[in-house]
């Protein structure tokens, strides 16, 4: 499976959809106002892997304009119906995926290191018991006796425990963890901005405010999706480990 992942380009495939995933996640609440990412602003990868910002960038465009008229009512709506829950929504996933990530980042790490520990208390005590036969505080047999589960033991803790640690480097939980943390931070910014302009002096509701709370929303989504990127790009599965 590695072979044809790696041959087939799986995970490059993989990481390109998922791209395109996230920036149409929250192309309704950008589309229901009329607000766009500017050309110049979208994320650039040379030759082919660019292709995910140039779908998405034209798919959106041809939704066109809402064929509305954009009142304070229509504003209200739009920002309390659509806005504010989406935010809600997703500020709620990254802070409980950040906690996730860290969490499984510790546990990771705590095992692998419980393996060597318990390799290296297997190899003490077969060498004990092997010194306590020499020295006629034990049958010598029962060091023989035991040695085939000692060589396991000796084999399959360090084995075990590497192999915990390279999925911990390669899933990257914590770093992944912390970008999905300062992602929950934003968006609970614009979360509280959105709650402000809702309940504040109706004369405050103006498209221009909406359409900056959206291009604010718009920016803290692209800026987690090139955090990610940045690392998981890095990342070469070569070995099955």
């Amino acid at each position: 499976m590695t072979a044809a992942g790696s041959r087939l380009g799986w995970h490059r495939r993989w990481f390109a959809m998922r791209r395109v995933a996230e920036y149409l996640r929250h192309a309704p609440a950008l589309l229901l106002l009329g607000v766009v990412r500017p050309t110049g602003r979208w994320p650039r990868s040379g030759g082919a892997a660019g292709w995910p910002e140039h779908f998405s960038r034209h798919l959106l465009r041809d939704v066109g304009l809402p064929q509305v008229a954009v009142t304070r009512d229509y504003l209200r709506a739009g920002l309390a119906g659509a806005l504010l829950p989406h935010v809600t929504v997703q500020r709620a996933y990254h802070a409980a995926k950040a906690e996730r990530l860290e969490r499984v980042h510790h546990r990771l790490d705590k095992a692998a290191e419980t393996c060597f520990v318990f390799a290296v208390l297997s190899v003490l005590a077969y060498l004990g018991l092997k010194g306590a036969g020499l020295l006629g505080w034990a049958p010598k047999h029962w060091a023989a006796d035991l040695s085939p589960i000692f060589t396991f033991l000796g084999v399959a803790f360090p084995t075990l425990g590497a192999n915990l640690s390279g999925i911990r480097y390669f899933g990257d939980f914590e770093r992944f963890g912390a970008i999905s943390r300062v992602a929950a931070e934003k968006l609970r910014a614009i979360e509280e901005r959105i709650g402000l302009m809702l309940s504040g002096a109706p004369a405050a509701l103006t498209y221009g405010a909406a359409a900056d709370l959206i291009h604010a929303l718009d920016e803290a989504v692209v800026e987690e999706i090139a955090g990610w990127q940045a690392v998981f790009g890095a990342k070469h599965l070569a070995l099955p480990a």
